[in-house]
């Protein structure tokens, strides 16, 4: 299963992408303002933004916003 987190550089989404790995889930965590050396940047209010991760190639099975 994959998992996207957005906002997981912040002390919720940080814990939610720590506790998904170590499910051993496939995630990946984003940041928007605060880049972490664990998330990559993507905008949520620019899905199409050219600076995005590649959401779209993720296919991701759940998002958790």
């Amino acid at each position: 299963m994959k998992v996207f987190i957005s906002g997981a550089s912040g002390l919720l989404g940080g814990n939610c992408l720590s506790y998904v790995k170590k499910m051993g889930l496939d995630v990946v965590g984003s940041h928007l303002t605060f880049p972490t050396e664990a998330t990559v940047f993507y905008d949520t209010l620019d899905p199409g933004g050219k600076k995005n991760f590649p959401l779209a190639d993720f296919r991701p099975d759940v998002i958790v916003h």
